[in-house]
């Protein structure tokens, strides 16, 4: 916290800010088409005014440039040590006057000291509420010409559809589901609700209303690429180079259509938009954008706050406890590698639990014959034997991943719904089904007796999404289908919520940062 001595301490050693310092910070600059001059951000605002400094020389001389020099590195090195021999408080004040140098710069003066390396993005507060707030006053508080503008019925619409869409939302995508955004966006709207509205239920609603093609393309790029950014399993170089992409062409789409050459919309190119620019670079600097959270960031500093003992050779201390830890840490690592070289690593297996009781949904008589027809494929394929063992039912399988998919017929009404999934169909491409409930059989390799069943030779009896589209990372079918089919348990890839609107069911794919806010 900012008002205790560890602070105090670790505050004043960089170097402070006196009415004469300052600090840099870089902007990005994408170049597009191979163009020279580059394109920086924010939109230059006012085209029709007179050209900016125009009695400047087009060319300045190296003696004209050094001339107008204020300090040169002897005399900063002359000021510094006029700092450093000061022997009491009222010389040192009268040094800082004389020379405009307030204290000795120590690491601070370093490059290292910028963003992103010293100054990360703080990608919760960026992507959870930043951005999303920013996009929704925008389109509730349009100016005159935007090409969005977000009637009062259409966000009471929306906000009502979010209520509704609550169910179908799963209960590991989020703590609770998003409150209407109409009703409660300016009352304390937290951060996992503004994610869930902005990069679940916006894009498909924005898309439904026939809103303008750039806005829909716009919020995918920005979509696509905060997906990229917190990856569970992280990206390749070649996917940040996409990713970079992706950010790019929200900003410049941003600024061509909500910022226009508009002097007074010059506030909405907010320096979060920009931020957007850095992000592949942070990933790189940092390998992951999760360790640069504001959580993460307090926990470290918290630790480096308990090892600082005395202001004497605070840079020291940090650094050296700092090193300390680390090569824990990498001792940690080391060891478990050697022990788990040693020993037989078990390996992860999919797990059916929750045995069919009466009190679950009747399995009704043309499912039960459906559900025959595929077991009996499955003999002629040679995937079972024949004559087909007994069949055993469960309402839900646990992934070695973690994902916990249940099937509808275990479905409670007042809880919220985890059966629909995706996964890769024969052909490769990913697929999206309902499941009903999950099958196995007793084939010798499992106690039929015990409730939970460890076996990857399972199925899912599931409705698969009928003519699924997908576009600007939009996905969406028409309906389930009314015939059944049988999922290999091992072909599942994640669960996933549904969105309904407009006679289509959209698909929603769960942001895994939300896992470590």
């Amino acid at each position: 916290p900012r008002d205790s001595r560890s602070y105090k301490r670790s505050s004043a050693t960089p170097g402070s800010l006196g009415p004469t310092s300052f600090r840099t910070h870089g902007f990005s600059k994408p170049n597009e088409k191979q163009q020279i001059g580059g394109y920086y951000p924010m939109r230059t605002v006012g085209a029709e005014l007179n050209k900016r400094n125009a009695h400047r020389p087009a060319q300045y001389s190296f003696e004209e440039v050094c001339g107008a020099l204020r300090r040169n590195d002897d005399t900063f090195e002359a000021d510094l040590n006029r700092l450093n021999t000061s022997l009491t408080q009222k010389e040192l004040k009268q040094a800082q006057r004389d020379t405009g140098v307030m204290d000795r710069p120590l690491l601070a003066f370093s490059p290292t000291f910028s963003h992103p390396f010293f100054f990360p993005s703080d990608m919760f507060h960026l992507f959870g509420i930043n951005l999303p707030q920013l996009l929704w006053n925008v389109f509730t508080k349009p100016a005159p010409d935007d090409p969005l503008q977000l009637t009062e019925a259409q966000q009471q619409l929306f906000g009502e559809l979010v209520e509704e869409a609550a169910s179908d939302l799963p209960a590991t995508f989020s703590s609770a589901p998003p409150r209407n955004p109409h009703k409660f966006s300016r009352t304390f709207y937290k951060m996992h609700e503004w994610s869930s509205v902005t990069y679940h239920y916006l894009l498909p609603f924005l898309f439904s209303i026939g809103a303008p093609v750039k806005v829909v393309a716009m919020i995918g790029h920005l979509v696509a690429g905060v997906r990229m950014a917190i990856s569970d399993t992280g990206c390749f170089f070649d996917q940040l180079a996409v990713m970079q992409k992706h950010f790019y062409a929200f900003v410049r789409l941003w600024e061509e259509l909500f910022v226009r050459d508009d002097v007074l919309l010059l506030s909405r190119a907010s320096i979060s938009v920009h931020y957007l620019l850095h992000v592949p670079q942070c990933a790189v600097a940092y390998g992951s954008m999760r360790v640069t959270s504001q959580a993460r960031c307090e926990r470290e500093i918290g630790l480096a706050k308990r090892s600082m003992r005395t202001f004497k050779s605070a840079f020291v201390n940090a650094s050296n406890n700092a090193v300390r830890r680390e090569h824990l840490r990498l001792l940690n690592f080391v060891l478990r590698e050697e022990e788990g070289g040693d020993a037989e690593i078990e390996e992860a297996r999919y797990s059916l639990r929750v045995r069919i009781a009466t009190t679950h949904a009747e399995f009704a008589p043309s499912q039960e014959e459906q559900e025959k027809r595929l077991v009996r494929r499955l003999v002629q394929d040679g995937k079972v034997p024949d004559p087909p063992p007994q069949i055993l039912h469960r309402g839900k399988v646990v992934t070695p991943s973690g994902d916990s998919i249940r099937g509808e017929r275990t479905e409670s009404s007042s809880a919220r719904k985890a059966c629909h999934f995706a996964y890769k169909a024969e052909d490769g491409e990913v697929e999206y089904a309902k499941a009903l409930h999950f099958i196995c059989f007793d084939d010798g390799t499992i106690d039929a007796s015990e409730a939970t069943l460890e076996t990857d030779n399972a199925y899912a009896l599931c409705f698969p999404l009928s003519k699924t589209q997908r576009a600007h990372q939009i996905i969406r079918g028409n309906d389930w289908s009314n015939d059944l089919i049988l999922v290999p348990v091992t072909s599942i890839v994640e669960l996933v919520g549904t969105f309904h609107l407009g006679g289509h069911i959209y698909i929603l794919r769960r942001l895994s940062w939300l896992d470590d806010e």
